[in-house]
């Protein structure tokens, strides 16, 4: 009896993830699919959306398995999504649970209030 081999397109990515989020930029990150679908992985594509526009754009395409999306808008809120790439075709896109928003991870200091000038009398 004969060996058959099925070639089919991969599984979805694993792990995909959010390395570092600033307001310009985010970096992504993930793992190889469990099943490459019979033949190697070629590469992967990177895809977002700014939820205000509503509409997946390609924003990388890697034969690694990280990503940085420059170009960020500040204060909006994205999706991402990444897919495997073989020659037979693309596999599931693996998606963030949550969208990301594009915000630096700590804000500026507030203005300083009830401030009081204080003159010691024993510096005089």
């Amino acid at each position: 009896m004969g060996h058959v081999n099925v070639i089919d397109v991969p599984t979805r990515p694993r792990g995909f993830q959010t390395d570092e989020v600033r307001a310009e930029y985010c970096r992504l990150s993930w793992e190889a699919p469990e099943d490459d679908g019979g033949v190697p992985i070629t590469n992967y594509v990177v895809n977002m959306m700014d939820l205000t526009l509503n509409d997946w754009v390609i924003v990388a395409e890697t034969k690694d398995k990280t990503a940085e999306v420059k170009g960020l808008k500040p204060g909006h809120l994205y999706r991402f999504e990444v897919v495997a790439a073989n020659k037979e075709g693309l596999s599931p896109p693996a998606r963030l649970k949550d969208p990301v928003k594009a915000e630096n991870p700590y804000c500026a200091p507030a203005a300083p209030t009830d401030v009081k000038i204080v003159i010691s009398m024993s510096s005089l």
